[in-house]
């Protein structure tokens, strides 16, 4: 049975790295409210430290656009479908950070 693995956007990987660095909660309890492994935060922030800028080139969510063979109306549908997607990303990172501030309240 093949496994299949979740990718993240980079925008999620470094929010995950900032909320670890940042909070006064433990890593495990970070991960367990992002739905990640402890182990997968350390290695996106070693990541980073190593790679700086280029750390997550290739994430989820940010298919390559050929342009050579996209034109004119197609090219314009691709950028914006390919703007959807980031922005649902970004979505998805701030429910999650804000549920986890919310917990932060209690």
């Amino acid at each position: 049975m093949a496994r299949k693995y979740q990718r993240y956007t980079q925008e999620f990987k470094l929010e995950a790295i900032r909320l670890m660095s940042e909070a006064e909660k433990p890593v495990a309890q970070i991960a367990r409210e992002l739905g990640v492994r402890v182990k997968q935060i350390y290695k996106w922030k070693k990541q980073v430290e190593e790679k700086s800028s280029n750390a997550f080139s290739r994430t989820a969510k940010e298919p390559k656009v050929d342009e050579t063979v996209v034109t004119g109306k197609d090219a314009e549908i691709q950028a914006l479908k390919l703007q959807v997607e980031r922005l649902e990303a970004k979505k998805d990172i701030l429910k999650k950070a804000a549920a986890y501030f919310a917990k932060e309240l209690d």
